[in-house]
């Protein structure tokens, strides 16, 4: 079975179609406990600041606000992944304004690149809302920043549920290698026994 490790919470989901197993790493975010974004916009308290929150795969409901005017989380994720991303934005409450974030990907966080910008569109039903957005990518990466861009003056910014990315699959030569390597082991220990 095919498993990606969520970020500070030491669970699993299956990632269908993947071909390798994909973790994410370490993360940063400017909204954690106690710190505020640029410009002085303090983040919302309690949970919403934990970046942990942040799944790799499917939507909870439970997020990670960015922190609007420039709020910034950046993840790390292994191995190499490729594009298609999808990422995931979850609002609540009344009257919430737009919200967006830039997605940018890098190899080894130099020439980040950017991908699109995810929004939602507005909340003004009191209900929860969020948007998907999808995002094609060529290339090769390790490393995923998320930037608030929106521009409404109140509210926490982009609230990021969850993202998906695709693993790089394994060539099929190194699939032959590995299962040649493990055949060549199993006669080596048949041979001893």
């Amino acid at each position: 079975m095919i498993k990606a490790i969520l970020l500070a919470g030491g669970m699993t989901v299956a990632l269908a179609g993947a071909s390798s197993a994909l973790t994410i790493g370490p993360a940063t975010g400017t909204c954690q406990a106690g710190a505020t974004v640029p410009g002085g916009i303090e983040c919302v308290v309690g949970d919403r600041r934990n970046i942990g929150n942040v799944n790799l795969g499917s939507a909870d409901n439970a997020f990670y606000s960015l922190g609007r005017g420039g709020g910034v989380a950046t993840f790390e994720i292994a191995p190499n992944f490729t594009g298609p991303i999808s990422v995931v934005e979850v609002t609540f409450g009344a009257s919430y304004p737009d919200e967006s974030a830039l997605v940018e990907v890098s190899l080894g966080g130099i020439d980040w690149i950017g991908v699109g910008s995810a929004t939602n569109s507005g909340n003004s039903n009191g209900s929860p809302l969020g948007g998907t957005s999808g995002f094609t990518v060529n290339g090769i990466f390790d490393m995923i920043r998320f930037t608030d861009t929106s521009t409404a003056t109140r509210g926490d910014g982009f609230d990021l549920d969850a993202f998906s990315v695709a693993a790089v699959p394994l060539p099929a030569g190194g699939l032959l290698l590995l299962g040649g390597l493990g055949a060549l082991g199993f006669v080596r220990r048949r041979k001893f026994a």
